[in-house]
């Protein structure tokens, strides 16, 4: 397991926190004899075991939480080692690459579309035999580049590698919601 922030483990020492509340707590008060006293320390000595246990069980829960919390905050996942301990290995990749006419502008010697190209085909060459993958265009006209998703993924990287930027815009909201059918 690895974390995206991992400076947020360090929140994991607010942990502290209840337990210094927890000890300070149990500072002792200052004794006072009275008649009815002997009935208060008959009924404390009944419930003190009950009364302990759920301070600590209290303390313990509250502990979890901030550690829960920090945890959280570090975002945590799974490396690609623990995945086939899940399930059967496979992954299914979506690449989206945007193919509008902005994209074609080029910077130096590359444009934006090229490189993403380039991040898109290492991407296919890090899947393995038996993951299935999808091509998504966002272009004038969006569009897939395999019907289904496909196992075939030097066949999709070289259909990838052919693309070229549209002569139109990205996808607007209106043409979105005429790609459900797809």
């Amino acid at each position: 397991m690895e974390f995206i922030n991992p400076l947020f483990l360090f929140a994991t020492g607010a942990i502290a926190a209840p337990i210094i509340i927890h000890l300070l707590n149990r500072q002792r008060y200052k004794k006072v004899e009275w008649a009815a006293m002997r009935f208060v320390l008959e009924a404390i000595k009944r419930t003190h075991r009950r009364l302990r246990l759920e301070e600590i069980l209290l303390l313990i829960l509250r502990c979890l939480i901030l550690v829960l919390l920090a945890m959280a905050l570090a975002r945590p996942y799974i490396t690609g080692s623990l995945l086939g301990l899940a399930g059967d290995g496979n992954r299914y990749a979506i690449i989206v690459l945007d193919a509008s006419y902005s994209t074609g502008a080029r910077v130096g010697h590359e444009s934006a579309f090229d490189r993403a190209k380039k991040q898109a085909a290492g991407i296919i060459a890090d899947l393995q035999k038996g993951d299935r993958l999808s091509v998504v265009v966002l272009s004038h006209v969006p569009h897939a580049l395999q019907a289904d998703p496909t196992s075939n993924l030097e066949g999709a990287r070289t259909e990838l590698m052919n693309l070229a930027p549209s002569h139109g815009g990205a996808i607007s909201r209106r043409r979105w919601s005429s790609c459900a059918s797809w």
